[in-house]
């Protein structure tokens, strides 16, 4: 089978929030994951709340900026690619549709 997605050490990192003594830090939501999926394969991502699962998902997708790493479609590199152009799709889990 031929890859479809390639993830490679990809990192996803919120910026730092807020100003003076009440500012966080940055916040490392997703830290050099990288996966393959084939062709006609299907993956699942399993865990905890806040483990980067839809952050990584947000990332392939482009809707959230890729800090380090690569996501390849087809074996093109799709980083620099506007969301509307990728041609990927995402559906959100129950408490992202309606309060």
């Amino acid at each position: 089978m031929s890859t479809a997605l390639e993830v490679a050490d990809l990192s996803v990192v919120y910026p730092a929030t807020g100003r003076g003594a009440s500012r966080s830090a940055p916040v490392t939501a997703v830290d050099a994951v990288s996966l393959t999926v084939a062709d006609g394969e299907v993956l699942a991502l399993l865990g905890p709340s806040g483990c980067g699962k839809s952050s990584l998902l947000r990332a392939v997708a482009g809707l959230e900026p890729v800090a380090a790493g690569a996501v390849r479609w087809a074996g093109r590199d799709v980083v620099a690619t506007p969301v509307h152009r990728r041609g990927f799709g995402m559906v959100f889990q129950d408490g992202q549709l309606f309060p």
